[in-house]
């Protein structure tokens, strides 16, 4: 019989470079920061991009490439001569390589152009992390401050970046742009947005994710400070609007009644609903846990107008946030932030020490399923989400802690700022269950000249297959809903198909006859 523990860590990787780009913290170092990340579908590998600073004049692009056991298998820098280099979000090229979006200060070295202020920056990698091309866009203001990078339906890429408004680099006003590219990078249309309503304060504009509609719009949620001619007063507020497909604005909400914050990520759940996470600062509203000065982490579903439906606070007395939010195959809700509050929604979770890393997943009605809480005594953020399935998911982050006391961070000597990956899921108790849960999967009839039934375990549930033709080329993905599932081939030509299932490694030929 195979027995499944609850999900829980299954590996961690501790990735850190010294001033010679040496897998080791001797003979120098600097702060690492990580950003988005990229899971290949056909070998689960993972390859996430950030940064290495030096200085506050000079920094490196960082690339980091995981196998599906938590083993580094490459990575790579690319830097100028002087300034800094920066890369935030990644993406793949449909060919095996990869785009990332950040920005660059940089001149000399391997990076192109002469502007010594930060520009928006696009690099082209291969498989191998090497780089092939890249793309400068140079201005006379500071660009790519928080950059959004997502492919588009037609092929395309959007990206929006928040950008400071005068050649001051100190200048405290800041707004967003959005840019529209075909799949060759020309630009088909850029839309800023954001005002300057307080000329003696902070002006700030923001954007932290951005989801393409069905509809083929654009749903963007941040914060933003430029709202006082709304009645909201002074801080930031959480910021959501929709563009349509030309880049035209729709429609732009703030909420007030969340206070003070920020939205981080949006989700479509159907046509007419979107879900948004976040942090806020709501002193005196109801549901928060604390006193509402630590803040809280919020849900609050919007309709297609952008008009609150509903909203939930989540956490204890002190602070807690929501920063990323996947959705499952099984219609639960995984979330992650940060939190540094011990009771509430916390209670039972060990504190590791200042602000740990929080995991919650939540049933489709928003009560929490599961949750968990990682990190050490330094200070611990997370990045990225990639889920793989209902049971299987990896957390990208940063962290600055070791194990001295009673964290869970394991290589961290120095205890510097590092990228830290963990892959949570159900571990196997015994050593044959992976054998085991494969002769369970039963594909019949074969031959077939039409549909193809999956027996599947209660455990695959939600699973994603692919089915691949006799060349290799993957024609179909999806994942499977029952234990007796349907693949369909009756519209494909006869021949040998193959079924495979990446989360366990698993696949079986079948033969398509007319």
């Amino acid at each position: 019989m195979v027995v499944f523990a609850q999900p829980e860590m299954i590996w961690q990787n501790s990735f850190y470079l010294n001033g010679n780009d040496e897998l080791t913290q001797e003979g120098g170092y600097g702060t690492m920061g990580v950003g988005k990340s990229f899971l290949n579908e056909e070998d689960s590998s993972l390859v996430e991009v950030g940064i290495l600073l030096s200085s506050q004049q000079f920094s490196k692009l960082v690339l980091h490439k995981i196998d599906k056991w938590g083993n580094t298998i490459g990575y790579n820098t690319i830097s100028g001569n002087a300034g800094r280099c920066v890369g935030q979000a990644i993406l793949t090229d449909s060919s095996g390589g990869y785009w990332i979006a950040g920005s660059t200060s940089a001149t000399g070295g391997e990076v192109i152009g002469s502007n010594d202020d930060l520009d928006i920056w696009l690099v082209h990698i291969d498989s191998s992390l090497n780089l092939i091309e890249q793309i400068r866009y140079e201005n006379e203001l500071e660009q790519g401050l928080n950059v959004n990078f997502i492919r588009t339906k037609d092929r395309g890429f959007l990206l929006s970046h928040t950008f400071r408004t005068d050649t001051s680099h100190t200048c405290p006003h800041a707004d967003v742009q959005v840019i529209k590219f075909d799949e060759q990078f020309n630009v088909e249309w850029v839309r800023e947005l954001g005002d300057h309503f307080f000329p003696s304060g902070e002006d700030w504009d923001q954007v932290r994710d951005v989801c393409q509609t069905k509809d083929e719009g654009f749903i963007f949620v941040g914060n933003t400070a430029s709202h006082n001619q709304d009645g909201g007063g002074s801080g930031d507020l959480v910021w959501v609007f929709k563009l349509n497909p030309e880049g035209e604005i729709v429609w732009e909400r703030i909420f007030l009644d969340l206070g003070t914050g920020f939205g981080s990520g949006i989700e479509e759940l159907t046509d007419s609903l979107f879900l948004i996470c976040g942090n806020t600062f709501c002193i005196g509203c109801p549901g928060v846990q604390g006193n509402g000065w630590s803040g809280e982490a919020f849900l609050m579903a919007i309709d297609g107008l952008g008009n609150a439906v509903n909203h939930k606070f989540f956490g204890g007395f002190y602070l807690d946030s929501f920063l990323d939010m996947k959705l499952l195959p099984n219609g639960h809700i995984l979330l992650t932030g940060q939190t540094n509050s011990e009771d509430g929604d916390l209670s039972g979770l060990h504190q590791r020490g200042g602000f740990d890393i929080w995991i919650v997943e939540c049933y489709s009605n928003w009560e929490i399923y599961s949750q968990w809480r990682f990190g050490g005594l330094g200070f611990d953020y997370p990045a990225d989400l990639q889920v793989v399935g209902n049971d299987e998911f990896t957390l990208v982050s940063r962290t600055e802690s070791d194990d001295e006391w009673y964290g869970d961070v394991l290589n961290n000597p120095n205890e510097n700022t590092i990228f830290w990956t963990i892959k949570i899921g159900k571990r196997v108790e015994d050593a044959l269950a992976v054998e085991e849960q494969k002769l369970n999967l039963v594909l019949y009839p074969n031959p077939t000249s039409d549909v193809v039934h999956v027996k599947v375990p209660f455990s695959l549930m939600g699973a994603k297959y692919n089915v691949y033709n006799a060349n290799g080329q993957r024609i179909m993905s999806s994942v499977f809903t029952s234990t007796d599932s349907l693949i369909d081939l009756s519209n494909l030509s006869s021949g040998t198909y193959t079924v495979s299932v990446p989360q366990w490694g698993w696949s079986k030929s079948i033969l398509k006859e007319k």
